[in-house]
């Protein structure tokens, strides 16, 4: 049986589960066939030296602690109009209230103002 799996295995290129007890089913077949493949797939040196694992981290929801305590800011150019060339828009993290002006500049003491 080892040599069985060893020669399947290693003849497809180093498949994947699927496709070593598909070929080992055109040729043969055992009880516990399935299981034996999985053991050996996972005992292959070269398979796992080749294998990456994803880090996968859970989401994170922003929960910020009162109202208005994280806003996003973003500021926008439209034609000019009434000598007014931007739009700065902020929006609040937990409520999405929205609040939007028209600007003349686009300054860091413009936006502070705002």
């Amino acid at each position: 049986r080892s040599r069985l799996l060893s020669d399947a295995h290693e003849s497809m290129g180093l498949r994947g589960v699927y496709a070593v007890r598909m070929n080992l089913l055109t040729r043969v077949w055992w009880p516990g066939l399935q299981d034996d493949v999985v053991w050996w797939l996972k005992s292959c040196l070269q398979c796992q030296q080749r294998q990456f694992t994803t880090v996968v981290t859970p989401p994170r929801i922003a929960r910020p602690m009162r109202l208005f305590f994280k806003a996003y800011v973003d500021t926008m150019f439209m034609p000019p109009s009434n000598n007014f060339r931007y739009i700065v828009q902020a929006r609040d993290s937990l409520t999405s209230y929205v609040e939007y002006r028209a600007l003349r500049q686009e300054t860091a003491q413009t936006l502070a103002a705002f």
